[in-house]
Parts: C-alpha cells; sequence; structure tokens
C-alpha cells in the first residue's frame, strides 16, 4: 500500500507534477524503473491549468488486466467505496437513444408519426464511482433511521431486508475505532445452506475509510457470524495484516467489544414489547446462540437467559430457562428435559410421561444442538 506498490504492477512509473505552492511553477517529471536512480526533468506533456499530479504506470506484460476499466471498477468498489473525496474512472459506456427510422419512413405520408428505431451511442469519459457516504464517521444522533436502513441495503447489498437493530458506537481506549453492527432481519442467503459458510465475511475491517479485510475469523467468534457490520480505525497501518494484529492483541479488543454490543442488541430485542420480534429472532438466529453457549465460556452466562425451548406446559409458546425455574413446583432441585426428533415425539417419551405425570414441566430439546448446548 502506497506509492510504491505501483511497481508489483508496473516496471516503471512517471510522475508528472505542479506545485500550488509556487507561482508560476515549473511542471517536473519525475521517471523511475524501480531501482534505487530516478530522473527529474522539465515536463513538456499536457499542462496543468493551476497545479496537480499525475501518476503514470508502465504496466508489466502480466499485468495488463488493470487496462480494463471494469476490473479497475470492481477493485475501487470493493476497497475505495467510503473514500470521502471522489474517485472518477475514465471508461466507455454504451446508451440507447431513439432516433427517425430513414429507411422505414421513405414512404411517410404527410400527418402520419415517423418510425423510430433504437440505436446504441458510445461514449467515453469520467464517471464518478464512489458514493456511499462512511454514516459511522458521523455522530449517531445526526444519523437517522432512514440513513441506517439505506447503508445497511446498499452496503452489504440485501435490498429486500429490513435489519432487526442495529448499534453505532466508538470504541476508545488501548484501540480507537468506530463501528456499526446490524442483527439481520432475515437469515442472510449464503448461510442458508451453511451456518458457517466461509464466504458469508459479514464483518468489514476498513483503515481511514479503506477496505483491507474480512476474512479475519478472530474479529468475530463464529457464532455471530450472522451480525453484519463495519469497523473503521485510523490507528492501524494501511498494510495492516493478521501477524500484526495479533501480536498488538488488537483483534482481542476488538472482538471483546463487538461481541458485547451483539448481545446488547439481542437483549433489546428481546425486552421489545412487541414479543413477535424476539421469536423472529428465534427462530432465525437460535442455533448461531447454542453453539456460543457451546463454544464460548467468557459469554455463555450472557447467553444463558437468551435461549428458548419448547415445553410441557407452553404448547406453542417458547419458554426462557429463566421462566422455566421461577414456575418451579417448591422443592424441585433440578431442570426436566427430555430431547426427541420434534415436539410431538419428545412429548410422547415414557420418560417425559412419567414426569409430566408428577406435576413438573420438561423442556423439549428437538434439535441436534440442543443435548450439546444442555450438556454445557
Amino acid at each position: 500500500v502506497g506509492f510504491y506498490s505501483g511497481y508489483l504492477v508496473a516496471d516503471k512509473v512517471e510522475v508528472v507534477t505542479k506545485s500550488m505552492q509556487t507561482p508560476n511553477a515549473p511542471q517536473l517529471r519525475w521517471t523511475s524503473q524501480a531501482g534505487s536512480s530516478f530522473t527529474i526533468e522539465d515536463d513538456d506533456s499536457e499542462p496543468f491549468a493551476t497545479s496537480g499530479t499525475r501518476l503514470i504506470l508502465h504496466l508489466k506484460d502480466e499485468a495488463t488486466d488493470y487496462l480494463d476499466s471494469s476490473k479497475i471498477e470492481s477493485l475501487l468498489n470493493r476497497y475505495s467505496e467510503f473514500i470521502e473525496f471522489p474517485i472518477s474512472l475514465y471508461k466507455e459506456t454504451t446508451e440507447y437513444k431513439q432516433v427517425p427510422d430513414v429507411e422505414a419512413n421513405k414512404d411517410l405520408k404527410e400527418g402520419e408519426t415517423p418510425k423510430m428505431k433504437t440505436v446504441p451511442e458510445t461514449k467515453q469519459g469520467y464517471e464518478r464511482v464512489n458514493f456511499q457516504k462512511p454514516i459511522w464517521l458521523r455522530s449517531p444522533k445526526e444519523v437517522t433511521e432512514e440513513e441506517y436502513q439505506d447503508f445497511y441495503k446498499s452496503a452489504f447489498r440485501a435490498s429486500y431486508d429490513e435489519p432487526m437493530k442495529y448499534s453505532h458506537f466508538v470504541l476508545e481506549g488501548q484501540v480507537e475505532c468506530k463501528a456499526i453492527l446490524y442483527v439481520p432481519g432475515m437469515l442472510p442467503f449464503e448461510l442458508s445452506k451453511d451456518m458457517f459458510d466461509e464466504n458469508a465475511r459479514n464483518i468489514r475491517l476498513y483503515v481511514k475509510r479503506v477496505f483491507i479485510n474480512d476474512k479475519f475469523e478472530d474479529l468475530m467468534p463464529r457464532w455471530l457470524k450472522f451480525v453484519r457490520g463495519v469497523v473503521d480505525s485510523d490507528d492501524l497501518p494501511l498494510n495492516v495484516g493478521r501477524e500484526i494484529l495479533q501480536k498488538s492483541k488488537v483483534l482481542s479488543i476488538i472482538n471483546r467489544r463487538l461481541v458485547r454490543k451483539s448481545l446488547d442488541m439481542f437483549r433489546e430485542i428481546m425486552d421489545d414489547e412487541d414479543d413477535s420480534q424476539y421469536i423472529m429472532f428465534w427462530n432465525n438466529f437460535g442455533k448461531y446462540l447454542k453453539v456460543g453457549v457451546v463454544e464460548d465460556d467468557r459469554n455463555r452466562k450472557d447467553l444463558l437467559p437468551l435461549l428458548r425451548f419448547f415445553s410441557s406446559k407452553s404448547e406453542d409458546e417458547y419458554v426462557s430457562l429463566d421462566d422455566y425455574i421461577e414456575n418451579m413446583k417448591e422443592g424441585q432441585k433440578a431442570i426436566y428435559y427430555v430431547t426427541g426428533d420434534g415436539k410431538e415425539k419428545a412429548a410422547m417419551s415414557p420418560a417425559a410421561e412419567k414426569v409430566v405425570g408428577r406435576g413438573y414441566e420438561v423442556l423439549y430439546m428437538v434439535e441436534p444442538l440442543d443435548e450439546i448446548t444442555i450438556e454445557s
């Protein structure tokens, strides 16, 4: 990252520049072929009106794909969509317009509507490619609900999804960064077939608005794979790598804060007056929380109140562990549960019928994960 990265794709680099600080400054050309030497000379190419800089890369034979504007555009969209100054790409675009069909209108009679045809018109010119605004840089008080929703839909290509909850916060102390996290309204498509799909990279790390990576597994535990968001730091170097982050313990610090904020969002959904919100959340993402109970020792106690099960007394309603304990019979010393392939089969278990017959409530563990969760 930086000026000398140009030599990754070019065997010669030229910089044409004219200073804005000195009146009538000369226009100069710096040239180097990646060695230790360079030349500086007066430049007689197209002059700048006032001041400016032009960078020219003479690409290596194996790097000619960077001459394709669509290749450059895809890179800009991935890595530079939140850069605040405008970035424009010189490209060829084709538009279609309606023009009179001369051939078809040869025998046109007076008063008749002339026949039209569609013809392509190719244009070349600069077109701006970065329109996204990094709303996480603003104070949460200044960002509207609609802006949070629009950012989610455009940044995560989720035009048909309304996020259930979001959290916009600043991390200060050993590490300073700004972040926004979202709980999706529905299970992201890429997780519908594999709940831990490696291609589902929902947390993006930025440094000074430049996209760095979405593959840092240590940034978020896998049981929070469904949470989407951005983390942007001004402290980290742009060429940050996994080794640098792990040595500095930055990932661990960010990880703890992201988990805490995620749990806060889940609790807010749970405490919503509209019970259907948490039921929807649980139906979509409950299995991830169960994995969290199994795998995350640090946050297990915080996850337990979020768990939901069917029981012998709840019929089609979910019951929490707190609810179960509150409704326990006097003198009851244990939580009773039974496993089974579905609620009906679990209820027909002889063991369950025996315990229910004594007046105890029995939780139904009807998913493969449930038994491992309870053992944890």
